[in-house]
């Protein structure tokens, strides 16, 4: 129910420190050792000898200092007085306790907040969650790197994106062998097995001589992404790979290209590659693997290019 006027203060009731009469007026107020300051004198409730005193004609308030009063002039005390008790009825800043989940705003928040409140790890953060980073977003990454039999990777599903690339740096391979890629349909969790379109061009160059080539493939079961083999050189790992993904959230036929920097066996090789799934599909995951041996890896990262 609304009030009429200024609305009453409210507070937590408080017992002050007890006070022993002395032959003065004036007493320093006092809770729990430390100075108290009433909002104003009718806050409080003063016992003098067995008897209630009237704010204002009783005693008065200035800041922690109460002084008895007896017809408006001060009223030194003895010490055979007693001083009962002196009560803070409330009108002291409100005790709230614990804070209800979900009742704090952004408007109840001051703005300028200390860095030293800002302590402790942060909670991780979805990339993709974010705004205001700009179009490019790690979706996610790795780099413990590994040697696996076959790396296989999430792709988001989501329509912000124009396309994703993953970034593969520092890799090779256990055995010199060309290395491979499938992509799942995110409808029933498996791997496409046929209908790859694709074609890779190579550039070679060698201690003595360069070349270049390229190989097609037609409804093949993979998407070939090296073709002049990957170095079996794990000291140094020369192989570094971006491969790109367009269209795989939507019902279009995923397309794949894909840039090799690095080198094989006899020189330095730059291959790019060109594909398309021969299924309208949406892709969730990718499957690189050696035609054979392992993949050995330092780390990747997947990014997302947003649209607009």
């Amino acid at each position: 129910m609304p009030f009429i006027g200024k609305p009453p203060a409210v507070g937590a009731y408080s017992v002050l420190d007890a006070l022993t009469a002395s032959a003065t007026a004036n007493y320093s107020l006092q809770l729990d050792g430390a100075a108290f300051v009433p909002n104003s004198v009718n806050q409080l409730l003063v016992s003098l000898n067995g008897v209630i005193q009237k704010p204002g004609s009783s005693f008065t308030v200035s800041g922690s200092t109460l002084t008895f009063k007896n017809g408006g002039s001060d009223q030194a005390l003895t010490s055979s007085d007693s001083i009962d008790f002196i009560i803070s009825m409330g009108g002291d800043p409100l005790n709230v306790g614990v804070v209800s989940d979900g009742t704090i705003t952004n408007a109840k928040i001051t703005s300028g907040i200390a860095s030293s409140k800002l302590t402790g790890a942060l909670p991780a953060l979805d990339g993709s969650a974010l705004t205001g980073t700009g179009n490019l977003v790690s979706l996610q990454n790795n780099t413990t790197g590994g040697t696996v039999a076959a790396l296989e990777i999430d792709l988001s599903t989501s329509t912000d994106y124009a396309f994703q690339m993953l970034s593969l740096r520092g890799f090779c391979s256990t055995s010199v062998a060309d290395m491979y890629m499938t992509l799942r349909k995110q409808s029933n969790s498996t791997y496409f097995s046929d209908s790859y379109l694709s074609i890779i061009g190579s550039h070679h160059q060698g201690s003595s001589s360069n070349s270049s080539g390229q190989n097609g493939l037609w409804n093949g079961s993979y998407f070939r992404m090296v073709h002049n083999g990957v170095t079996t050189d794990t000291t140094h790992q020369l192989n570094d790979m971006n491969i790109y993904f367009f269209e795989v959230a939507t019902d279009k036929k995923t397309v794949v290209g894909a840039d090799r920097f690095g080198q094989n066996t006899t020189g330095i090789m730059k291959e790019q590659m060109s594909g398309k799934s021969g299924y309208a599909d949406v892709v969730d995951r990718c499957k690189l693997y050696m035609g054979s041996g392992n993949i050995v890896f330092d780390e990747y990262t997947l990014y997302g290019f947003k649209k607009g």
